[in-house]
């Protein structure tokens, strides 16, 4: 009795949810609603009792539950997007009209009205906007923010003192050989705890100095620096690394009877082969089009990998620029955007557990930087009211700033609530807690 009474009261409830749902014209409701729908719970029982002879009354009680428990945790979730859906309805409405607007006029055989292309392109703008909405909601859905943080991988990556180290050990193999850099180089290095933190805005800003070129994340998504930085931080890791470097004075005739199985070059070629690489990507590009100063701006860098460019470059400049992750994933999450990765193609940052990480492993990395390392620190807030000391950043960095030919354009804005769900900020305050303390956010 007790279960068939409460087995009652939810299939009740149950239909309620359906009726709601089947009574709102929107698509993704009339799906849920038709699968809450009492007609389809009628035939679930039918297949049970057609697959269970006997009398099994009792097996329908889990089923009506779990089946209840999916249904409200769906109508939750659909319901959360009010907003963005009302949006959509408009949009739709408008859509049809147009629609019975085209068709009344091709039956009455009139000639098309003027600016009629400019109004199917506003239709096929508000259904690009809708549809990038309705993903976006579709993202920060709390159940599926849930699953992403339950499954989410977590990254282990090289430190800066493991960098030190293996750095150390490069240079116990430098021999003098090579000891002089082909041109003196300074570029500037921007990088940012993550996605939507305002990189691109002082990108804009430091390229109003007609003499640098600020690359904007090359080949961001296969994350060369932090590969090589990962490669480099366990070189001090390497067995006998001292021997086996080739020692001044190695003859032919040395070699031949010597253990020459694991010989290296100096460290310092090591470096130079390093420097190359990057010299010969960004830098010529950058002289080769006229520009004397170059640099790139990056949102998945952290201090092992500046640690690295230092090495490269000890004259290059660093600037960090960091946003709070609560806004920094609201304006992610918002655009729709479903091509983010950390490393393609095997960490995608697509839910707010896998951005927390990232921003929180990068705000950390930050504070293990020796003293005197030549970086300086901005809060994206400082930037956009005014706060930020363009005078002494331009003399810090050696250019000239005209900071507001960059900031009277307002460029990629993609934020469209006001504030994120609970579920959104209780998982970045407790993957990003650490990090939003280190660089002196709240909650």
């Amino acid at each position: 009795m007790f279960c068939s009474g409460l087995a009652a009261k939810l299939a009740e409830k149950f239909q309620n949810t359906s009726l709601f749902l089947l009574s709102n014209p929107k698509p993704t409701r009339l799906v849920v609603g038709l699968l809450l729908h009492r007609k389809v719970l009628n035939l679930a029982r039918a297949a049970i009792s057609s697959a269970f002879p006997m009398s099994l009354n009792w097996t329908l009680f889990p089923l009506s539950l779990a089946y209840s428990l999916w249904g409200t945790a769906l109508a939750a979730a659909i319901s959360s997007g009010d907003g963005c859906m009302t949006e959509l309805r408009m949009q739709k409405i408008f859509v049809e009209n147009k629609q019975k607007f085209a068709g009344k006029r091709d039956k009455q055989g009139s000639p098309p009205l003027t600016g009629d292309r400019r109004l199917g392109a506003r239709v096929v703008a508000a259904a690009k906007g809708g549809g990038r909405r309705s993903w976006a909601w579709a993202r920060r859905s709390p159940v599926r923010e849930l699953w992403e943080w339950a499954r989410c991988k977590r990254m282990i990556l090289p430190s800066v003192q493991q960098m030190a180290e293996s750095v150390a050990a490069l240079q116990i193999g430098d021999s003098g050989a090579i000891n002089a850099e082909t041109r003196p180089e300074a570029p500037i290095f921007l990088l940012a705890t993550g996605w939507r933190a305002g990189s691109t805005l002082l990108q804009r800003i430091l390229v109003t100095d007609p003499r640098v070129l600020v690359w904007g994340e090359p080949f961001g998504d296969l994350a060369f620096p932090s590969k090589i930085a990962e490669m480099v931080g366990h070189i001090s890791e390497l067995y006998l690394l001292k021997e086996r470097f080739i020692q001044d004075g190695l003859t032919s005739a040395t070699m031949t009877t010597s253990w020459i199985a694991t010989l290296y070059p100096p460290g310092d070629d090591f470096r130079l082969a390093l420097r190359s690489f990057f010299d010969r990507w960004l830098g010529d590009p950058a002289r080769y089009r006229g520009f004397s100063r170059w640099g790139f701006k990056e949102v998945r860098l952290g201090a092992a990998e500046a640690t690295l460019l230092h090495w490269l470059y000890p004259d290059a400049k660093f600037l960090v620029l960091s946003r709070h992750p609560y806004d920094c994933y609201r304006s992610l999450a918002d655009s729709g955007w479903n091509h983010v990765y950390y490393q393609r193609p095997s960490v995608r940052v697509d839910s707010a557990a896998g951005f927390a990480r990232h921003w929180n492993r990068l705000a950390l990395s930050w504070s293990e930087l020796p003293e005197g390392f030549p970086y300086l620190h901005i809060h994206y807030d400082d930037l956009i009211n005014h706060k930020v000391d363009f005078r002494r950043l331009e003399s810090w960095l050696g250019i000239e700033i005209k900071e507001q030919n960059a900031l009277s354009v307002f460029v990629g804005k993609t934020a469209v609530r006001q504030r994120l769900n609970w579920c959104e900020r209780l998982i970045i305050f407790h993957e990003a807690g650490a990090g939003m303390k280190a660089l002196g956010y709240s909650e």
